[in-house]
C-alpha cells in the first residue's frame, strides 16, 4: 500500500538567514555569560547569601544595560 501523504512544502529562506540567526544566538549567549559573571561577582561581594540569586541576576542585568546606554 502506497502512502497518500504529500511531502511538506518548505518556504525558501533568504540567503544569510542561518548566519544571522547564529550570530544573534551567539550575542545572546555572550550577554547571558556577562550577566552570569556580573551576578556572581555581586553574590560574592555580598557575602554569598543563599536564596538571592534572582535579585543578583536582575541587578547584574540593570548594571550592564545602564553601562551600554552611557
Amino acid at each position: 500500500m502506497e502512502s497518500t501523504r504529500k511531502p511538506a512544502l518548505r518556504r525558501p529562506r533568504a540567503s544569510g538567514h542561518r548566519e544571522k540567526k547564529f550570530a544573534a544566538s551567539q550575542s545572546h549567549q555572550l550577554a547571558r555569560e556577562e550577566i552570569a559573571l556580573r551576578a556572581y561577582a555581586l553574590f560574592v561581594q555580598s557575602g554569598r547569601p543563599a536564596g538571592r540569586d534572582k535579585e543578583f541576576w536582575l541587578e547584574a542585568e540593570r548594571q550592564l544595560e545602564s553601562a551600554v546606554e552611557t
